[in-house]
């Protein structure tokens, strides 16, 4: 992709090459927009947690479009939690 294609202005928005941000299912992503990419940094919503442990934050440089760590993108969905409780599992017998 050309800097050209991947400045494509949208209304107030501009996008770039480091606008393909998956957000997991039951979570967000909170990025920060620096001069040089994006940062950002993946949460779940209250009642859900990552089954697969993702990285702090990512970055994405504006340059290349390439996600950091890349092992680690995307980030995984969140799933729910479930704590057993004493009154749970005597209701399950």
């Amino acid at each position: 992709m050309s800097s050209a294609e991947a400045d494509v202005l949208c209304g107030d928005c501009i996008e770039h090459a480091c606008a393909n941000q998956v957000v997991p299912s039951n979570g967000e992503l909170i990025c920060r927009h620096h001069d040089n990419g994006v940062e950002c940094e993946p949460a779940c919503h209250a009642g859900f947690d990552f089954a697969i442990s993702p990285a702090d934050k990512y970055f994405c440089d504006y340059n290349d479009g390439v996600w950091t760590p890349a092992a680690l993108w995307p980030v995984r969905d969140c799933a729910c939690t479930f704590i057993a409780t004493m009154y749970s599992i005597m209701a399950l017998l």
